[in-house]
């Protein structure tokens, strides 16, 4: 496990989520954007202009610029972002994330 990946366990399951479950939701962000956990907002050739580490776009990405800026923090702050997955999933997908607690 990486250090950043590692970084995205801590700041999970210091949320209150599930070992399993934070190594789920880290797992997932990997496939978007790679073991580092690259957190770049505005990537060259960045398909359909995704990006974070989530590889986030349209409106959400606009929504996760906002939501790490307004904790004061870099808009590529990788703990930022993951507080951000953590807002989505308590406000969008409430079972899922019941489950990966």
């Amino acid at each position: 496990m990486t250090a950043r990946q590692q970084q995205a366990m801590v700041v999970f399951v210091g949320k209150g989520y599930a070992p399993t479950g934070a190594a789920a939701i880290t797992g997932g962000i990997t496939g978007e954007s790679g073991i580092t956990l690259d957190s770049t907002v505005n990537r060259v050739n960045a398909d359909h202009g995704s990006g974070g580490a989530a590889e986030w776009r349209l409106d959400r990405k606009t929504n996760m610029v906002a939501f790490v800026r307004a904790l004061g923090k870099p808009e590529t702050d990788l703990e930022g972002q993951c507080l951000f997955m953590i807002n989505e999933l308590e406000q969008d997908y409430a079972t899922l994330n019941a489950e990966l607690r």
